[in-house]
């Protein structure tokens, strides 16, 4: 919660909602991961 709330896009989101506008956010699932993800590690099978 804390990464996500310092990005870019949680600024977006409030400055939006707060001007009554559609939000346009910039970030993807795709390309802007924390650098801690993924946090687990893989078990062998």
């Amino acid at each position: 919660m804390h990464w996500a709330g310092m990005q870019a896009d949680a600024h977006e989101g409030i400055l939006s909602f707060l001007e009554k506008r559609p939000p346009d956010f910039k970030m993807s699932a795709a390309r802007d991961l924390p650098e801690f993800y993924p946090w687990w590690t893989e078990p062998e099978i």
